[in-house]
C-alpha cells in the first residue's frame, strides 16, 4: 500500500487514528442528541417522496428523485447546523433553534404530502377539512 510506504512509522499511524477517532466522537456528540429530529424529518421527507411519486402518475424522472435526495441531505445538514447553533452559540433554553428549524421543515414537508395526496386522489382535502372543522365550530352543533 502507498500509505504504508510513505508513512511507515507506526506512531504517525496511531496518532492519526487517535485524531480521527477523537474528531468523529466529537462530531457524533453533536449529532446523536438530535437523532429524534433527524429521524422525524427523514420520515416526513420520505413520505413526501412517496406521495410525490404517486402523484406524478408515471411522469417520474431521475432529476426529480435526485432533487428529493438532495433536499433530504440539505435538511439533515440544516438540522445539524441548528443543533450546533443551539449548543454552542445560543445556549438559551427558552428558544430552541433545533426544534424551530425541525418544526418548520416538518410543516413544509407535511404540506407537500397534503398537496400530493390531493393531486393523486383528485379530492379537495381543503373542503374535507373545512367541513370537518365547521361541524365542531358551528354554534348550532355546540348548543345541542
Amino acid at each position: 500500500m502507498v500509505w504504508k510506504k510513505v508513512y511507515s512509522n507506526s506512531t504517525v499511524d496511531e496518532r492519526m487514528l487517535q485524531w480521527g477517532v477523537t474528531l468523529c466522537s466529537y462530531a457524533l456528540s453533536f449529532i446523536l442528541p438530535a437523532w429524534p429530529m433527524v429521524v422525524g424529518v427523514m420520515i416526513v421527507v420520505t413520505a413526501d417522496q412517496i406521495t410525490g411519486i404517486v402523484a406524478s402518475q408515471d411522469k417520474m424522472h431521475s432529476r426529480g428523485l435526485r432533487k428529493g435526495l438532495k433536499k433530504m441531505f440539505q435538511y439533515f445538514f440544516g438540522i445539524i447546523v441548528a443543533k450546533v447553533l443551539d449548543d454552542l452559540f445560543i445556549p438559551i433554553d427558552a428558544y430552541p433553534i433545533l426544534y424551530t428549524i425541525g418544526g418548520a421543515i416538518c410543516f413544509t414537508e407535511a404540506w407537500s404530502v397534503y398537496e400530493n395526496i390531493s393531486k393523486s386522489t383528485g379530492t379537495d382535502l381543503n373542503g374535507v377539512f373545512r367541513k370537518f372543522a365547521k361541524r365542531f365550530v358551528d354554534r348550532k352543533h355546540l348548543k345541542k
